[in-house]
C-alpha cells in the first residue's frame, strides 16, 4: 500500500499532537478519539507515519476489520466504510452504522476501564482509496493464546525466571481467565466470540503473562438484563458455558485440553438443567447459535442448518442445540452416562 507524500500532514489536528514515545512509556495513557464523521479524517499516510506502520506488518483480515501490527501498536481499520451519499444511498453490507459503532467503541471503552482489554490509545477515521473507515489504535500484545499453545511458547518462558514449570504457565493463564469471565459477567455482559484467538498475552517486566480479551464488538459482545447476579446457578451455567467452549474450541484446533477438570468440577445436575435452559433461551441470548456456529461440522450439523437458523422453528432450534451440546459434553468426557446411573 503506497504512503505518499509524508512532508505536507492531511490529517486531524487530534492525531497529529498524539506523542506515540509518550504511549509507549506511558501505556495507561487516556484513548483520545474523533467522532464518526467525514470532517474529521485521516489519512492512511499519516497515520502509518504517526506509529510507524508499514505495508509488511499486515496481519489479516477478522470478521470486522482489516489488522496491522508492529513492535508496539496493532492498527484495527473496519472492513465497512461511511456512508459518503444520502440516507437513501445507505447499504448496511458495506457502510457502518454509526449508533452501532459507538455502541462498539463504548463496549471498548467499558471494559478497557477495568483492564480487560489491551490499552486503546485512538479512535479516528481514515481514508483509504477515496473511503472512510473508522480505525483504532490499540497497544500490541505478544501472542494469542492460539499461538502461544500451538507454537508452545510457554516452553521459552521457563528460561524468563518467573514460572519455574509449564504447569505454573498453564493455571496462571487457565486463572487469570476465569477471573476475567466472572468480571464480565458481574457487570451483567456476555462476551460470546470466546475462542482461543481473542485471547491475549503479554509478557510483563518481570516475566509473568497479562491475559487480556480483543475483539469486543457489540454484536457478540452485549450487556443482558436477564443476568441474575445473585442467583448462584445461573452464575456457575456461565461460567461452565465459557470454559466448555474454550475446552472445546482448543481440543479440536490445538490439539490440547486446557479446561478438563474444572468443567467436570463445576458440572452437576442442576447446573447441566441451568445450561439447557440458557442454550433454548435463543430469543435472549446466543450461546446456542455459537455453539452450533463453532463447532457444526466437528458435530456433524449441517452448515446451511446453521446459517438459516433464524428462518428455523423452535422444535428444530432446540433439537440442533440439544444435540450439539450433547455431542460436545461427550467428546470432551461422559457427564450423561454418570448422570443417568
Amino acid at each position: 500500500m503506497p504512503m505518499g507524500n509524508y512532508a505536507i500532514w492531511k490529517s486531524t489536528n487530534e492525531l497529529r499532537n498524539i506523542d506515540k514515545n509518550v504511549l509507549i512509556n506511558k501505556p495507561e495513557y487516556k484513548p483520545k478519539k474523533n467522532p464518526i464523521h467525514l470532517d474529521f479524517v485521516d489519512k492512511i499516510e499519516d497515520v502509518f507515519k504517526k506509529f510507524e506502520f508499514e505495508t509488511n506488518h499486515y496481519y489479516g483480515r477478522g470478521g470486522h476489520n482489516h489488522v496491522y501490527r508492529n513492535t508496539h501498536f496493532v492498527l484495527r481499520i473496519t472492513n465497512l466504510h461511511l456512508n459518503q451519499g444520502d440516507d437513501e444511498s445507505f447499504d448496511i453490507s458495506k457502510h457502518i452504522d454509526i449508533d452501532e459503532k459507538y455502541n462498539d467503541e463504548k463496549m471498548f471503552l467499558k471494559f478497557l476501564k477495568v483492564n480487560l482489554c489491551p490499552n486503546i490509545y485512538f479512535l479516528g477515521n481514515i481514508e483509504v482509496k477515496n473511503k472512510i473507515y473508522r480505525y483504532m489504535i490499540m497497544e500490541n500484545y505478544d501472542y494469542t493464546l492460539k499461538t502461544f499453545l500451538d507454537k508452545k511458547i510457554y516452553l521459552t518462558l521457563l528460561q524468563r525466571g518467573y514460572y519455574n514449570t509449564e504447569g505454573e504457565i498453564i493455571d496462571d493463564i487457565r486463572e487469570q481467565i476465569i477471573f476475567v469471565i466472572h468480571k464480565i459477567t458481574s457487570m451483567k455482559c456476555v462476551y460470546y466470540d470466546f475462542t482461543s484467538k481473542n485471547i491475549v498475552l503479554r509478557e510483563k517486566d518481570d516475566g509473568r503473562l497479562e491475559v487480556r480479551f480483543i475483539d469486543w464488538d457489540s454484536d457478540l459482545c452485549r450487556y443482558e438484563d436477564w443476568i441474575i447476579e445473585d442467583d448462584i446457578y445461573q452464575m456457575k451455567g456461565i461460567i461452565f458455558l465459557y470454559l466448555m467452549l474454550l475446552d472445546y474450541y482448543i481440543m479440536i484446533y490445538s490439539n490440547k485440553r486446557f479446561y478438563e477438570e474444572t468443567i467436570k468440577i463445576y458440572y452437576d445436575v442442576k447446573v447441566n438443567e441451568t445450561v439447557i435452559n440458557l442454550l433454548l433461551d435463543h430469543n435472549n441470548n446466543d450461546f446456542g447459535f455459537i455453539l452450533l456456529h463453532y463447532f457444526n461440522k466437528k458435530i456433524g450439523i449441517c452448515k446451511n442448518d446453521v446459517e438459516n437458523f433464524e428462518h428455523c422453528n423452535k422444535v428444530s432450534k432446540d433439537n440442533m442445540i440439544r444435540l450439539a451440546y450433547k455431542k460436545i459434553l461427550n467428546h470432551l468426557w461422559q457427564p450423561f452416562s454418570v448422570l443417568e446411573k
